[in-house]
């Protein structure tokens, strides 16, 4: 009787493991990826921040308008207001007065035909400093920064990243980005600047 002799036969089996190559490969395309996602979360943040700003900027000017055609008066000057932007190291390289101080607010001056607040909500700004009110019975054609502005200053650099970037892009969205020096929308930089909104140019 032949008998039919079963055998196992084991092949063995071998795992290949990743290369030192592959690795560096895969953590390469991984770091270039969270680049990439990372830029778009800011662009989109900043983009809907200068966006936000232009907004809050045309009400101010809106207010002010009104406020003009209520009363009839022009624009006053920015100390009628008072000569400070508030306390600390942030706010103390200007003496423009704060938006929230201003008759858009409240008739801090009991000016005839006064029918506000003009302004409903408070707006702390992009950074959490005010906007502000400038003007020096000056005009853009003796200073590229006079005329009656909505300023956005910054005393220190901590600030100046953040507001620089912040002009151009808002540069673009009034200005199609004609600079800092001309248009409505204008900005000094530095540790210490100012982005400055043009409501009335005073020539």
């Amino acid at each position: 009787m032949n008998r039919i002799m079963n055998h196992d036969v084991s092949v063995p089996v071998y795992s290949k493991g990743f290369t030192l190559l592959e690795i560096l490969m895969v953590i390469a395309i991984i770091g270039i990826l969270s680049g990439v996602v990372i830029g778009n979360v800011r662009s989109g943040v900043s983009g809907a921040l200068a966006s936000r700003t232009a907004t809050e900027l045309r009400e101010i000017e809106r207010a002010w308008r009104i406020w003009q055609i209520d009363t009839g008066y022009n624009f006053r000057n920015e100390d009628i207001y008072g000569t400070s932007y508030g306390t600390g190291p942030e706010r103390s390289c200007t003496d423009e007065v704060p938006i929230d101080e201003t008759e858009l607010y409240s008739d801090t001056e009991s000016t005839p035909g006064w029918n506000g607040p003009y302004i409903a909500a408070d707006m702390p700004g992009p950074f959490g400093l005010p906007y502000a009110y400038d003007f020096d019975d000056d005009s853009v054609a003796s200073d590229t920064s006079g005329g009656v502005n909505i300023f956005l200053p910054w005393c220190t650099a901590e600030y100046q990243s953040d507001y620089e970037n912040l002009a151009v892009a808002l540069d673009a969205i009034f200005d199609d980005s004609d600079g800092a020096s001309s248009g409505k929308l204008r900005w000094s930089g530095g540790a210490q600047g100012q982005i400055m909104y043009l409501v009335y140019d005073n020539n």
